[in-house]
């Protein structure tokens, strides 16, 4: 559908400055099309894989086309334990023109109060 995308900073201004005027903008704001899609799958009681990529273009056309895709596995490996894998990879051609990617691996305790209804 159509979109509204936004750049705002205060120091990095690469990234929201137009050239072509004369003074500095901290805001940039860019128009087009937004594609965004989300799929979550049960692999089983204990693992579950979610994803989600967002795909915007502007009006300049399909080479200026900028990605955000999030991934996770979690999964429940004890009764108070679970890790989750996290992999995301940006692309805006604004920023880089090389892709930034991010992997985290988390483990968490899990606590419970109060209790439950059978």
């Amino acid at each position: 559908g159509f979109a509204a995308k936004q750049t705002v900073t205060s120091e990095f201004h690469a990234y929201s400055d137009d050239p072509e005027t004369p003074e500095v903008e901290n805001v940039r704001a860019e128009y087009g099309a937004e594609w965004v899609t989300e799929f979550k799958c049960e692999v089983s009681e204990k693992l579950v894989y979610l994803t989600r990529v967002n795909v915007f273009s502007n009006m300049e056309g399909l080479q200026e086309v900028d990605v955000k895709w999030d991934n996770s596995l979690a999964a429940a490996v004890a009764p108070y334990v679970d890790v989750t894998f996290d992999f995301n990879l940006v692309y805006d051609r604004d920023i880089s023109v090389a892709a930034q990617i991010k992997e985290a691996l988390a483990i968490g305790l899990i606590f419970k109060f109060g209790t439950e209804a059978d």
